[in-house]
């Protein structure tokens, strides 16, 4: 059970509120919760949150802004090695603008972040694809492309909408990383893995 530790949901900033973390730029941006879901870290960074007239790609850039960083490591106070963000202090921090300025600078930020939140997820697939199929590529176990170019999967993996159906069908390919018989068999996800695959 975590005694101490912060909220965060989609759309926040972290920003590291401890040295060197905080010198050294570590700050990220929630995108891959869904809706209300809210999840828990560390103490040691700064949950920032866009309040209802500002938006929350810009409260990641100004996380990121040098004039602020440089405000909150100012702010630091603590033994050697140890220092933190005295976050009370950070609240005086001010920006002014207009509500058609964050309109405008939200229009232009959007599709750019949405590109970022694509491009970790296809990163993140390609890596647990990797890490699940490359020892079965290295060892000859299966051939990329045997029966259909299009797909990745040479296997004759049936579709499944259950659990329990999954699991039957992991028991008749005992010798298959379970990793590669999961994304055969669920259509979403082995059309995600089929998209990338044709990429290359």
């Amino acid at each position: 059970k975590i005694k101490s530790a912060s909220n965060f949901r989609e759309g926040d900033t972290l920003m590291a509120k401890i040295t060197p973390c905080l010198e050294n730029g570590k700050t990220g941006f929630v995108l891959d919760l869904n809706g209300e879901e809210v999840a828990r870290g560390s103490t040691e960074f700064i949950v920032m949150r866009a309040k209802e007239n500002c938006n929350p790609f810009f409260v990641y850039c100004l996380a990121r802004n040098e004039n602020f960083r440089d405000f909150a490591i100012k702010s630091m106070t603590g033994t050697s090695g140890r220092q933190r963000v005295q976050v009370d202090l950070l609240k005086n921090y001010q920006v002014d603008f207009s509500g058609d300025q964050m309109d405008k600078f939200g229009k232009v930020c959007h599709p750019l972040f949405k590109k970022i939140k694509s491009n970790s997820f296809q990163l993140q697939t390609l890596s647990a694809l990797r890490d699940g199929l490359l020892p079965r590529l290295m060892k000859g176990d299966i051939q990329v492309g045997k029966n259909n170019e299009d797909t990745l999967f040479t296997d004759d993996l049936p579709f499944v909408a259950t659990n329990q159906a999954l699991e039957e069908v992991k028991k008749m390919y005992p010798n298959y990383d379970e990793y590669y018989v999961t994304s055969g068999c669920l259509p979403d996800r082995r059309k995600r893995f089929d998209v990338l695959w044709q990429q290359f």
